[in-house]
């Protein structure tokens, strides 16, 4: 099991410091994490030879082919590799599919809150945030040719500087230095077309897929989500995702005004927090896997499993960076598949965490094992089917089950935002 950690493309890190093997590696499998360029140094892409983009992808592609070679050293079988990630790396995970370098590579794949299609996890504007990071060093590149050379005299704690501080004046945005569309400069392309492109047309790996995300996945923010809820109120078409390409002001607000009665019921925001959560983690991280799911396993033929996580816990990653106590939110489920040097997140044996934390690694690594996430075990049999026309789904939770059409409204209005990028292929949501 070949696991891509979170971050953002920014940040981040494979360690034990929050990924330790301890839970999956008892039930019989050989863990690989791995760590990777991220950034302006991982995802620099000027559209020619000097950088190409998505160096960090093509770090975790190189580290695949290395697995092929020697993970039967380490008691591991080529053959039988399942590429896994939260976050950026279900994003990851979900570029291995779409890439025909990494075609091969693997047989399984499981993406957690994240997919390729997520309005984070691509830029379509690589020169201009080069431009724009260059100008603020003050490097008066000619060209970006002449911008890469200049770059490489300074130091990687200088550039991360320098992105952070670009990001803080409004110059660029938050996720500027990510995987793009790359231009064919006489390289291997990693990644030739959007990704949505790709997916609508079935170019992608044709493996089992598990698919799926957290409750309440944006609930972490709700403290600055309180604060701004005013400012939010005229505001609304913020939440828009850059990939619609919607310019017209008249449309964009016509958007706006839907989401107002969809979510708010046309109340005031700030007297429902709780939907502004909604909405929010429905524009950046709800739409993208739902919609994904459901094109993959109508494209595919290889089952795709979906689930949501709905059991509560107090020791989730963002939790403790933000002390928020509230929701199951992003990232976590990552708490109950691994054991965190930082969050010290062994459940005490016999509790209810105990229980939810056996049932995961159970179905995670059997569906690395043998292509199915089904378990019997003694507390719980779960029969986890795929989605299948009925667009089942598994409510991960004390009380384990299937359920039809996850947050089914929900993904009726973004699959229509998403109609003319999707042509044809809306109708499988409605």
């Amino acid at each position: 099991m070949v696991f891509f950690h979170s971050g953002g493309f920014m940040s981040g890190s494979g360690n034990d410091m929050l990924y330790g093997p301890d839970f999956l590696v008892e039930n019989d499998i050989v863990l690989v994490t791995m760590n990777y360029r991220l950034g302006v140094i991982g995802f620099l892409n000027t559209g020619n030879i000097s950088a190409p983009g998505n160096i960090g992808l093509k770090d975790q592609n190189l580290a695949l082919k290395w697995i092929q070679e020697n993970i039967i050293n380490f008691s591991g079988c080529p053959k039988r590799v399942t590429i896994f990630g939260q976050g950026s790396g279900a994003t990851s995970v979900h570029y291995h599919m779409l890439s025909p370098m990494s075609q091969g590579l693997f047989k399984s794949a499981i993406l957690q809150s994240g997919t390729a299609v997520s309005p984070w996890a691509i830029t379509y504007t690589p020169k201009d945030n080069a431009m724009a990071l260059g100008e603020f060093l003050g490097l008066n590149a000619s060209n970006t040719i002449d911008l890469v050379e200049k770059l490489k005299d300074i130091n990687g704690l200088e550039l991360a500087a320098a992105v952070a501080g670009l990001i803080v004046t409004g110059n660029i945005g938050e996720n500027s230095f990510v995987p793009t569309v790359e231009s064919d400069v006489g390289q291997e392309i990693f990644l030739s077309n959007d990704p949505w492109t790709l997916i609508k047309y079935g170019d992608i790996a044709d493996v089992p897929t598990i698919i799926g995300l957290t409750k309440d996945e944006s609930k972490f923010m709700i403290k600055g989500l309180i604060m701004e809820a005013a400012e939010y109120q005229d505001h609304l078409c913020k939440f828009i995702p850059d990939d619609l390409n919607i310019t017209d002001p008249v449309l964009r607000k016509e958007i706006a005004e839907t989401f107002s009665e969809f979510y708010f019921n046309k109340e005031p925001i700030k007297q429902n927090i709780e939907a502004l959560t909604e909405l929010l983690g429905d524009a950046e991280y709800n739409h993208g896997p739902l919609l994904s799911a459901r094109i993959m396993n109508s494209r595919m033929s290889s089952p795709v499993y979906e689930y949501l996580f709905n059991y509560f816990t107090s020791h989730g990653i963002l939790k403790n960076l933000t002390e928020v106590e509230e929701g199951i939110v992003h990232c976590d489920d990552l708490v109950f598949l691994f054991h965190s040097n930082y969050l010290n997140n062994t459940p005490e044996s016999g509790s209810n965490d105990a229980e939810i934390t056996d049932e995961m690694v159970e179905m995670w690594t059997n569906f690395a094992k043998k292509g199915n996430p089904s378990v019997t075990m003694k507390t719980a049999k779960i029969e986890w089917e795929p989605m299948g026309e009925d667009e089942k789904y598994l409510d991960i939770n004390q009380n384990v089950g299937m359920k039809n059409s996850l947050f089914k409204e929900r993904v009726t209005l973004w699959a229509n935002l998403y109609s003319d990028i999707l042509d044809n292929y809306v109708k499988l949501f409605n």
